[in-house]
């Protein structure tokens, strides 16, 4: 048995829908931990502090060091065994400029395992690729300006139509998604919805069986429960009857 990353199952099953029917189609994602790469603006801010103050603390640590969810760097830097009176410090820093404006603009990065999806989607003329984030409605040009850099050959194709944002603040993105997932199926044929947190998906089960449930787990590995119906790490064994399954 092997187990199959969920960007290979999804780019199977879009295939697969594509050649069993003449109906367009919309795939949505989640933007950050599911198409961006946060560790990029974690290690850079991090390293930022080592500069900024003279300190060497991260001086050997790289992209797969970073095992913990960004909000929670206060945990990764304890698994580091740094010292408490350090973490303070280290804290009050990195919560001042890691999503700072430029940061965000400097780090944006694209898994490198998505460019292939990335490329059959947007090259697909029945395809239609939808955003949806839970960062803030202040936050669209920004976005946007990062969806241009991590998608460049695509940016024609990314507007502001594309991408639906949070019109509250971070406390709501569940309740966000729901609402802008509520919208995007009533006017396009979803065939599929990722995203790297499990509370958004649970968020989603209103949504159609015919619409894919996908946990990007590319990165960091959840332990919080999951939709019976979401396609996750333990759905990628003998991956091709699964697919063959969810028609």
């Amino acid at each position: 048995m092997n187990n199959y990353p969920w960007y290979e199952v999804l780019s199977e099953y879009h295939r697969k829908h594509l050649s069993e029917t003449s109906e367009c189609c919309a795939i949505v994602f989640d933007i950050d931990g599911t198409l961006i790469d946060p560790r990029v603006m974690q290690l850079v801010v991090l390293k930022a502090y080592d500069q900024a103050n003279a300190s060497s603390w991260f001086l050997d640590k790289g992209l797969n060091d970073l095992t913990i969810y960004e909000i929670y760097i206060r945990q990764q830097l304890l698994k580091w065994a740094i010292p408490a009176t350090e973490i303070d410090h280290i804290c009050e820093f990195y919560y001042k400029n890691h999503w700072s404006e430029q940061t965000v603009l400097d780090t944006a990065t694209l898994y490198p395992e998505l460019s292939g999806l990335m490329q059959q989607l947007f090259e697909s003329s029945r395809t239609d690729v939808f955003f949806c984030t839970g960062r803030p409605e202040f936050m669209r040009e920004l976005t946007i300006e990062n969806l241009h850099k991590i998608l460049p050959s695509y940016s024609d194709q990314i507007t502001g139509d594309h991408l639906h944002m949070n019109s509250r603040d971070w406390e709501y993105v569940v309740q966000e998604k729901r609402r802008s997932m509520e919208q995007v199926v009533s006017r396009h044929n979803v065939i599929a919805f990722v995203d790297n947190e499990p509370s958004n998906l649970n968020g989603l089960t209103f949504l159609p069986t015919s619409c894919l449930l996908v946990h990007a787990d590319t990165t960091y590995k959840v332990y919080q429960e999951m939709p019976d119906r979401c396609l996750q790490i333990s759905n990628y064994i003998n991956y091709p009857p699964f697919v063959d399954t969810v028609r």
